[in-house]
């Protein structure tokens, strides 16, 4: 029989904490031990059993397994020898554990004996000797006694400078220091031990120890939260090791009395509760493990689940409710670490503060390891990063909602918090004012206009039926008025911040049906109107829910169509910038669409689409008739920036109108203006802008009036005078087109504002 191999197969189970496991293989393979007669195997064996019954509280198995070891030993004529002295050592400590106290001082002091007959016994049998029967003076509480012999064998595990023996040991000296009353030197000693096995994976089980015994320092200082935490902890490691046994329930005892002198203890939700699990173990564990990868590690509890929106409660608990978090990371870093972060994840205790993880079929998807993008598109698929208009749509919100939920318990940032970013910023707006049409519809069909109806008619059932339309089309509604994703129904009442909203609906559990339209309905409409109004410049003064929904889809229509001429005018500008012939090389600017796009569609959302459609057709004619407007656009700024130049290629384009260029300096003056403002309000975008004036013109660099007049020039005498008569319309109405166009800009770049993207450059 090979007993390492054995030893080791039992170590793997010990490790994964699969108890019930261990105990049947542990005696599976002492009994074929003991039947093939290999006794030195199942003296081994009977060792490893000892100690497992002891630590799980059977003692009476663990004493049946002294007396058949020690009967073992002097079968095998193996008396007086180390193996005999490592056997008793443990005999010793089961006697301990069990209360017998005088056959365990009998047992160590034949181990001292054995060990002063062997000649160069190894000190750190001594430390071990040492160390185990200061436990027993412990336990008829002769701390001084206990102290003595743990100081005896601190001193010799520190000459060999076994790490995991020095904690160990000052684990075991604090604890009889606290006896003592010295708990300044017990805290000393235990931060030292923690040091060592806090993040450890697998953990430790002396970590119990450690952490029981700095709670019992932190109850002594009458710091009762610090000491419930450190209590909560040990029992969870405690659990995790050695099950619930008598040790357990000690510390279960401290928890209680340590709470017994707070005020109030507080019941915590789920993300409370697995932020705290997080920071009790998670967090260590991977600082000590895989701290390479730390900054790129993000931790948190996001997903579907009650817990995840804070609305969890006592019947919440059924499944996949416990303790446990999230860990994401990039692709890359997962192919380096994944596996066995996950294998260091599952190692971490099953039970905290008393409450053990209940699983589910689903609990896999909910907690542990994920890759940034696997999480999204598993939760969001198919389109898990949505760009585009139709993606956007594409998406069920209740799934948006559940991707954007919950806490984030790290500050790293990684691929996860990119695309949390980008959700969290909400539907594009014309997507946004489709949604609230489509509820506010809803909202009129359902409550104006169907639910008297219904009532007319003696139908009480399908009235109610109405009514409860109603009341769910409202309370999305009032979610999208914030900007916030709604969540799946049974959540929808909890989730509005309206209360207003709320106190109206819960009319209906005490108001007789007859007078729902006139308490519940109208005000309802009439409280979601004002609203967007204000939010959305809706000035209809019908109160017709409908009558709003039509003006918000027509809104909507506006902004899509507003943004898909934008985008067609920028393709076919860049189709035209690729054939730009420059002295020298080919500009880097004409590989660049996306920067090229965001520059040309932010100018073009603030058009007005017959502007927009005016200056494709324009474009086109240009283009049919041979010519290209964008060569056209930058052969013009050449008067200002390399006027030579110009002087030889002014014949070869459309000479202007006296009175269009009057129009264009009319139109550069209001303009320049303007961006004068722009740049005194926000000098860091504007010092990443062009400069403003003309005559600060080189060969190589073009103000903003020079590009502006070239641009203007290039334009139709009927586009021309549609763009001033919408400059003067801005002008007449205080605004700047300078401030709407950088507004398009920076939020194209991600950022929320204006002031927001200023302040991060």
């Amino acid at each position: 029989m090979d007993v390492a191999i054995i030893l080791k197969h039992l170590d793997e189970l010990l490790n994964e904490c699969k108890l019930d496991e261990a105990q049947k293989f542990l005696s599976e393979s002492l009994n074929e031990a003991l039947r093939i007669e290999d006794y030195l195997s199942a003296i081994t064996l009977y060792n490893e059993q000892i100690g497992f019954f002891r630590d799980g509280g059977m003692f009476d198995q663990a004493i049946d397994s002294c007396e058949n070891v020690i009967d073992l030993i002097y079968k095998c004529h193996i008396e007086n020898t180390s193996e005999h002295a490592t056997t008793l050592l443990n005999v010793a400590n089961a006697y301990r554990a069990s209360g017998k106290h005088d056959k365990s001082f009998e047992a160590y002091k034949k181990v001292k004996e054995i060990y002063d007959n062997i000649e160069n016994t190894d000190p750190s049998l001594y430390a071990s000797y040492y160390n185990n029967l200061s436990l027993l003076y412990q336990e008829i509480e002769d701390w001084v006694k206990s102290c003595d012999c743990q100081r005896k064998a601190l001193e010799i595990v520190q000459k060999q400078g076994n790490v995991q023996r020095i904690a160990i040991s000052k684990t075991n000296l604090a604890v009889t220091l606290i006896r003592l009353g010295k708990m300044h030197e017990a805290e000393t000693y235990l931060n030292e031990a923690n040091d060592y096995f806090t993040g450890l994976t697998p953990s430790d089980f002396h970590y119990s120890a450690a952490l029981s015994a700095m709670g019992d320092v932190m109850y002594y200082n009458k710091k009762y939260e610090d000491a419930i935490r450190y209590y909560e902890m040990a029992r969870s490691e405690t659990e995790l090791h050695m099950g619930k046994n008598n040790f357990y329930d000690i510390i279960t005892e401290n928890i209680e009395q340590a709470k017994s002198h707070l005020n109030n203890c507080e019941e915590i939700n789920g993300i409370e509760l697995c932020k705290r699990f997080y920071e009790a173990f998670g967090r260590d564990m991977i600082h000590k493990n895989f701290s390479k990868y730390e900054s790129r590690i993000v931790c948190g509890l996001v997903g579907e689940g009650s817990d995840c929106f804070g609305f969890d409660d006592k019947y919440s608990m059924d499944h996949d409710f416990g303790p446990g978090f999230c860990i994401w990371i990039d692709s890359d870093v997962y192919d380096e670490i994944g596996t066995a972060l996950q294998k260091a994840y599952d190692l971490l205790p099953k039970t905290f503060m008393g409450i053990k993880r209940v699983k589910s079929s689903q609990s896999n998807q909910r907690t542990g390891v994920f890759k940034s993008d696997k999480f999204y598109k598993d939760l969001l698929d198919p389109d898990f990063i949505p760009k585009s208009n139709a993606q956007w749509i594409g998406i069920s919100i209740e799934k948006l909602a559940a991707a954007v939920n919950g806490v984030i318990f790290t500050s790293t940032e990684n691929e996860f918090t990119d695309i949390r970013k980008h959700l969290l910023e909400h539907y594009p707006q014309s997507i946004l004012l489709k949604q609230i049409a489509q509820e506010t519809a809803i909202m009129s069909q359902s409550g104006q206009y169907n639910f008297n109806r219904c009532l007319l008619r003696g139908d009480v059932f399908t009235a109610k039926m109405c009514f409860m339309k109603f009341a769910q089309a409202t309370l999305k509604c009032c979610h999208l008025l914030e900007k916030r994703y709604y969540p799946y129904y049974k959540w929808l009442f909890k989730s509005t911040n309206n209360e207003s909203i709320k106190e109206l609906l819960m009319k209906s559990e005490k108001l007789p049906i007859c007078n729902w339209y006139d308490d519940i309905i109208d005000p309802i409409c009439a409280i979601i109107t004002d609203i967007i109004r204000k939010k959305y410049n809706i000035n209809t003064g019908d109160d017709y829910m409908d009558t709003i929904a039509r003006e918000l889809s027509d809104t909507s229509d506006s902004i899509m169509e507003k943004e898909r001429l934008s985008y067609e005018i920028a393709k076919m500008e860049f189709a035209a910038f690729d054939k730009v012939q420059n002295e020298g090389s080919r500009a880097s600017c004409q590989d660049d669409w996306d920067t090229f796009s965001i520059m040309r569609v932010s100018q073009y959302l603030t058009w007005e689409i017959p502007m927009l459609k005016q200056y494709i057709a324009d474009f086109h004619n240009a283009e049919i008739s041979g010519r290209n407007p964008i060569t056209e656009k930058y052969a013009y700024m050449m008067s200002s920036t390399a006027p030579e130049k110009y002087d030889d290629m002014k014949n070869k384009l459309p000479i202007p109108e006296e009175d269009t260029l009057k129009l264009c300096d009319a139109i550069c003056e209001i303009q320049v203006e303007w961006m004068e403002e722009f740049a005194k309000k926000y000098p860091k975008l504007s010092s990443n802008a062009r400069a403003v004036h003309s005559y600060e013109d080189t060969e190589y660099s073009t103000s903003y009036e020079t590009y502006l007049r070239g641009e203007l020039l290039t334009y139709s005498r009927k586009m021309l005078e549609m763009y001033a008569r919408f400059i003067v319309s801005l002008y007449k109405a205080g605004k700047n087109i300078a401030f709407l166009t950088m507004e398009n800009t920076v939020k194209l770049y991600g950022y929320k504002s204006l002031d927001e993207a200023e302040e991060k450059l």
